[in-house]
């Protein structure tokens, strides 16, 4: 506060304090009164201001954001109640996106490491970088660490999971059949499939619902779950692809 808008507002008091002892009242309750009302008023006029000022960078946030999905997100989080005080939540997607580009390309770039060295074939090599970054780390360590049964079924059920991609791609098998084929693949080589259908029996039955404590999932999703990844399993990982150096 400068010093004019001071002395302003002490000869308000003062004057203010004269017209309460003209009238029979206590002037040290008006003043004390006068002073909150107007240190609300101060609060208020810097929560708007505070306000004001996060809407416009907000505002240049959402501007300098490049054309495209990110951007009509943000949009239809403007339009939405609430307004620009959505758009932190723009803000985290953005940053998720970008962390996660971050660490395809740090996968890529092993990969592509693993290639230039020798450790690994270019076919090979291409075919992990099409996987989820977990599994395909968890096949690159195997490839580089294992014996040469454990490549070789590593490489035979890496070729099915691609054919099992291509039919997904080309509309042939539904969603769950290609999780289906991703889950056995992450699995590990050589398991059995029977062993396989019990891992994940046991996994679905004690799937528990973090909130309420009840499973996840039904005895009718379960058993529909155990016959899809059965059916993949039997159309892609029980065929004899041949060798896949």
């Amino acid at each position: 506060m400068d010093e004019q808008k001071l002395k302003n507002q002490q000869l308000g008091n003062f004057l203010l304090a004269f017209s309460d002892v003209l009238r029979g009242q206590d002037p040290a309750t008006g003043v004390m009164q006068r002073q909150m009302f107007l240190q609300e008023q101060e609060e208020e006029r810097q929560a708007k201001l505070q306000e004001e000022q996060l809407q416009q960078k907000l505002k240049g946030y959402y501007e300098n954001l490049p054309e495209g999905s990110l951007k009509n997100f943000a949009k239809l989080m403007l339009d939405a109640p609430g307004g620009y005080k959505n758009l932190p939540a723009v803000f985290n997607l953005q940053y998720q996106q970008e962390q996660k580009k971050q660490e395809e390309d740090q996968y890529s770039a092993s990969i592509d490491s693993a290639m230039r060295e020798g450790l690994i074939d270019q076919t090979y090599g291409n075919q992990l970088k099409e996987l989820p970054i977990e599994l395909g780390y968890k096949l690159y360590s195997q490839s580089i660490f294992g014996g040469a049964e454990e490549k070789t079924a590593n490489q035979r059920d890496l070729a099915a999971w691609n054919q099992a991609k291509a039919d997904f791609d080309a509309g042939k098998i539904s969603q769950e059949e290609f999780d289906a084929a991703t889950e056995i693949l992450g699995a590990g080589a050589g398991i059995p499939k029977e062993q396989q259908i019990v891992n994940l029996a046991s996994k679905l039955y004690a799937a528990k619902d973090s909130i309420t404590g009840e499973s996840s999932y039904t005895e009718e999703q379960i058993q529909k779950r155990l016959e899809e990844f059965a059916n993949t399993y039997d159309a892609y990982f029980a065929i004899d692809l041949g060798p896949q150096d």
